[in-house]
């Protein structure tokens, strides 16, 4: 079954959230209006709605073997590309959750990751699989 994902969450700064997804992961932005504004999120569609700066946001929860952040979202890219956008990352001193690192390794499922957060306390995965076929692979 194909699809395009899509995924909708808040901002409490609609002008930073727009800089970042536009500025540092190069996503190309879609509709808008005043109070939200629609990217290309790697061919999927994000929407960023502003909220009141008086909502809370949810907390977050931790794998107890990684620590790795359990609510997070993101996208699997080609791998050339994961390693182009770690670089650029790199270069532009962006702060890691989870630094860019291999997990899994030697087991099924072996991959490249990163995480980073955006200014709202999104975590946002990158992930690649040097053989894709592996990625649903048991």
């Amino acid at each position: 079954m194909g699809g395009k994902f899509h995924l909708a969450f808040a901002t409490r700064d609609l002008e930073k959230a727009k800089k970042f997804y536009s500025e540092v992961l190069r996503c190309e932005e879609g509709r808008s209006g005043s109070t939200w504004v629609d990217y290309n999120f790697f061919g999927h569609q994000l929407t960023i709605q502003f909220v009141s700066s008086k909502q809370v946001m949810t907390p977050n929860y931790f794998h107890p073997k990684t620590m790795f952040p359990a609510n997070h979202f993101g996208v699997i890219l080609e791998w050339e590309k994961w390693h182009g956008l770690k670089d650029k990352l790199l270069e532009e001193k962006i702060a890691f959750v989870v630094e860019p690192q291999k997990v899994f390794p030697g087991e099924t499922g072996e991959q490249m990751t990163l995480m980073i957060k955006d200014d709202d306390g999104h975590i946002i995965e990158f992930k690649s699989f040097e053989n894709i076929e592996s990625v649903f692979k048991k």
